[in-house]
């Protein structure tokens, strides 16, 4: 039984996926990669560190080393994989209700394993039962220290930002990292705690309505890979709202932006605006510029030889080079600022830096 294999991710609930599976998930993927070594992560659901251990059991089995980097945003493991050229691996479920559980896969760079690019194969590993046998380790990695002075590096602000960590991964890192480049930090739902008892790990605003008062209110996701804002005399800041502001300010010189279908005239028209070159393609939880047509992933390595920004949903976007994952975090410390963005053309951006 493997519906859990999805196209982008691991997913099920913990009924569905237990110890069990994920040792044999963690000998799948050690099987897999070429790398010696993988970066691990866990979000903050109650089973998350149990099938932790187990998928490390796994992965080190086949001798492929572990980088266990504890309770951390999913992020993280995509910083790792980037930064340190490794395959990487959160054990998460995202945002989905406190019994759901799951895998996310990061290959070297960061990049998120499709079903074209590694989730199939790692399905035939699965149900094939064959796997590398070997001696690897296990070691407790600090892997969050190098994502924090990452995202902080170069930004400067003293915004007030109201964060509703949600009882999620992302709480921790999101207090260190405002504070380090000089937000006034307030952050609601802060301790990590899987049953997730105020609401469920989505990034609905309107529950942070009566917190913010003239601050810029955030919301992340259980996993923190996404991110919703709330902008004071505004509200709710839509993801295609996001998006243009997004594509006003990260993307300096020539550049593309490759959107989701999905994507209104809002963006589009951002894209024009700004003379950017604008892609769509068919939606899917992560945008990848490999599952493009060849004649298309040449037109946009062609003219995109700025930044190319991905953009699919509120706070889940990426730039070339680290942020090529979602990235909620990265959403917030770039994210819209307290003046209102205007329909077409937006007005403000916190930050620029990458």
């Amino acid at each position: 039984m493997t519906e859990f294999f999805h196209a982008y991710d691991i997913r099920g609930t913990s009924d569905e996926l237990g110890e069990k599976e994920m040792l044999k998930l963690g000998k799948s993927y050690g099987t897999f990669v070429d790398k010696d070594e993988v970066a691990l992560v866990h979000d903050a659901r109650k089973h998350s560190e149990r099938h932790t251990q187990a998928f490390t059991e796994g992965l080190t089995s086949t001798g492929v080393d572990a980088l266990v980097g504890g309770l951390e945003p999913t992020p993280v493991a995509y910083h790792a994989a980037w930064s340190r050229g490794i395959p990487a691996a959160a054990i998460t479920a995202s945002h989905n209700p406190p019994e759901y559980t799951g895998v996310k896969f990061a290959s070297p760079g960061g990049v998120a394993l499709s079903r074209e690019a590694g989730m199939a194969e790692i399905q035939r590993i699965y149900e094939s039962g064959e796997f590398d046998e070997g001696d690897g380790d296990a070691d407790e990695v600090n892997l969050g220290a190098g994502y924090t002075n990452h995202l902080s590096s170069g930004l400067e602000s003293d915004a007030g930002v109201v964060v509703d960590a949600g009882n999620g991964a992302g709480g921790e890192r999101a207090r260190q990292v405002l504070e380090e480049i000089g937000c006034d930090v307030r952050i609601v739902n802060a301790e990590p705690d899987g049953s997730f008892p105020d609401h469920l790990p989505d990034t609905e605003t309107e529950r942070l309505e009566e917190e913010v008062e003239n601050e810029l209110g955030v919301v992340l996701d259980g996993d923190a890979d996404r991110a919703g804002f709330l902008v004071p005399g505004h509200g709710e800041v839509s993801p295609d709202e996001a998006m243009a502001l997004f594509a006003e300010e990260c993307l300096d010189g020539d550049g593309a932006v490759l959107a989701d279908l999905r994507s209104s005239k809002t963006v589009r028209g951002e894209g024009r605006t700004q003379r950017r070159e604008l892609f769509r393609k068919p939606s899917g939880p992560h945008l990848h510029l490999r599952e493009n047509t060849p004649k298309q992933r040449h037109r946009v390595r062609r003219r995109a030889v700025g930044t190319l920004l991905l953009a699919r949903s509120p706070g889940s976007v990426g730039r070339r080079g680290f942020c090529r994952r979602t990235n909620g975090p990265y959403a917030l410390y770039h994210g819209p600022s307290e003046e209102a963005p205007r329909a077409t053309s937006a007005s403000s951006v916190a930050g620029t830096q990458a």
